[in-house]
């Protein structure tokens, strides 16, 4: 039985000098960026900052254990899960990100550590610019991780707060941007419980940190109308 067969031709010969020196290059490289990521770890001696990382949506709790993983001091805020009911059985909701796309990181400011985590699979950048990113202030995220933990998804919710239109301008004042205004792009409405009319709880908000444009996704009771 014949077989097709196919030739390839090389168009140079091979050179192992070339090859070793590319060999070396990548893997110094590869131990540039340990080492960059190095200085994130919690156990870098200095003072200590909260920054929020931009990470692809979806990848918010892989971005947070792989960066555990390393020694890094990470926080992703979730909804607690909630429970409804389905066809007369009792379901759990999933755990979902309070504010999706965002994951914290508390780390020594270094251009080196801000690289080691930019290089991060998931990881987009931080807000705010890779080079002088945002940064929270400790007893903010306290104040924010004390209304996570006192609220289930989807209940964090103001009765009394006025209905949201697109357009409409904005500030947060709770979560990761307290203070920043900004016009909402979008409003997402859902039913909370079997019977009960739709309510908004969550939108977008175009704001600009620190001369950066950014689409931030928040609970809508984050905000206030302006």
């Amino acid at each position: 039985m014949m077989h097709n067969t196919k030739i390839y031709a090389v168009s140079e010969a091979y050179d192992e000098n070339r090859y070793q020196s590319a060999l070396a290059k990548g893997r110094n490289w590869r131990e540039l960026k340990v080492s960059m990521l190095s200085m994130a770890e919690a156990s870098q001696q200095g003072d200590k900052r909260w920054y929020v990382l931009d990470v692809l949506h979806g990848r918010e709790k892989a971005v947070e254990k792989r960066l555990a993983a390393k020694g890094i001091h990470v926080w992703l805020p979730l909804w607690r899960a909630g429970v409804f009911w389905q066809r007369g059985r009792k379901m759990v909701h999933p755990e979902r990100p309070v504010m999706p796309g965002y994951v914290l990181a508390c780390i020594v400011p270094s251009s080196a550590a801000f690289a080691g985590i930019v290089f991060q699979k998931g990881v987009e950048g931080f807000v705010g610019g890779n080079e002088e990113p945002y940064w929270i202030r400790d007893d903010e995220v306290n104040r924010f991780k004390e209304i996570v933990g006192d609220s289930e998804q989807g209940q964090y919710i103001k009765a009394d707060r006025p209905s949201f239109e697109v357009g409409n301008q904005v500030r947060f004042e709770e979560g990761l941007f307290i203070g920043f205004v900004g016009q909402l792009q979008s409003v997402r409405s859902m039913v909370i419980a079997r019977g009960m009319p739709k309510v908004q709880v969550e939108g977008k908000v175009k704001v600009v940190v620190k001369g950066k444009e950014s689409v931030i996704t928040t609970p809508l009771a984050f905000l206030a109308k302006l």
